[in-house]
């Protein structure tokens, strides 16, 4: 199927509050607003054994009482581009994302003001994700504001990590090795950096850097990092 130019929104559902893509369907989803929908699991959308290329998609306002506010993925590989996961959430996994034995590709993604139990903004479980040019901001959870980890391994290159609540990053099990990423408190990894990264007007949902900002420049060509 191919969604294109769409708003869908006020649905509710048990998986996929908005779209359930499952069963190799792979959709491509461009030019798409996934807003005020409610599920049990994934309340924007649910992906289960597919892998929907979503392009310019707002995935916003989104409830589910299990996992994956925004998005949950389970046995998937989805391929993110330009998408905006926000104000989303869910009493357990993932407010943002729910990744779970899954490898996506994120890249050019702003994750931010999504709440959760466990992972705020991203929740990884045995997944291997590769998150590229990815804004993780102002989420919040007790375990994991940003991302939470349990026996996954993500690759990470110039993303940005700053201000979400309790932890940046919470590692149960796995590896978190990033690279060329501005990550508050600091961590360790080749060009990696802890400074303001001045958003425009994070207030307004705008996460533009200023001409100033210390990531400005500090990155690596996403083609160096096997993304």
């Amino acid at each position: 199927p191919v969604f294109s130019y769409l708003t869908v929104s006020g649905n509710t559902a048990s998986w996929g509050g908005g779209i359930y893509s499952k069963d190799s369907s792979n959709a491509i989803i461009t030019d798409v607003t996934i807003t005020d929908n409610t599920a049990e699991s994934g309340g924007g959308i649910y992906c289960r054994s597919s892998s929907p290329t979503l392009t310019d998609v707002i995935i916003i306002g989104n409830t589910a009482s299990w996992d994956g506010g925004g998005m949950c993925c389970l046995y998937s590989s989805p391929v993110l581009t330009n998408v905006t996961i926000m104000d989303n959430s869910t009493d357990n996994y993932g407010g943002g994302i729910d990744i779970d034995n899954s490898s996506p590709v994120l890249t050019f993604v702003i994750i931010s003001g999504n709440m959760a139990s466990w992972g705020g903004g991203v929740l990884c479980w045995s997944s291997s994700p590769i998150l590229t040019n990815v804004t993780i901001t102002d989420n919040s959870a007790p375990e994991g504001g940003g991302i939470y980890l349990s026996d996954s391994n993500p690759t990470l290159g110039n993303c940005i990590l700053w201000n979400d609540a309790s932890h940046e990053i919470f590692i149960e099990s796995g590896t978190f090795n990033p690279v060329y990423s501005n990550i508050q408190g600091g961590w360790e990894g080749e060009g990696n950096i802890d400074a303001d990264p001045l958003f425009c007007n994070p207030d307004s949902g705008d996460f533009f850097l200023a001409e100033d900002s210390p990531c400005v420049g500090a990155g690596l060509n996403s083609e160096n990092m096997g993304a």
